[in-house]
């Protein structure tokens, strides 16, 4: 039997995303992989709850935009740095337009800043 958090785990993978967070809290995501993850993990009922910024940097740089964090798990030689970017928080009135928020936001960051978002998941109940 397929559980939801065996789809989800799978989802993980598949798009290479590294957890640092405890659960499914700041799991850092490719730009390139973010909208089609996000959609994936709505598709199972989950919502995103938070976004924050990390900064992917080489072991040894030094930067004014980033704290530390964790070793980039595909290459070693890399890191992400949280940022000092303000995140920010969604509440989910249903799942479609947290997605669309979700996706709006990211949008504009992207186009301001070259960083890599984190989501945080929640399950999304249903009546």
């Amino acid at each position: 039997m397929v559980t939801a958090k065996i789809m989800l785990e799978k989802i993980i993978d598949k798009y290479c995303i590294q957890n640092v967070g405890i659960k499914y809290a700041d799991m850092i995501i490719s730009r390139d992989n973010f909208a089609l993850a996000v959609e994936e993990f709505n598709g199972l009922g989950y919502y995103i709850a938070e976004i924050t910024w990390w900064e992917h940097r080489h072991v040894n740089s030094v930067s004014k935009n980033s704290m530390g964090g964790p070793i980039d798990v595909r290459n070693n030689q890399f890191f992400f740095g949280e940022c000092w970017l303000e995140g920010q928080d969604f509440d989910v009135c249903d799942l479609q337009n947290n997605l669309k928020e979700a996706k709006a936001y990211c949008a504009i960051q992207f186009q301001a800043h070259n960083f890599y978002p984190a989501i945080t998941l929640k399950i999304a109940f249903k009546d």
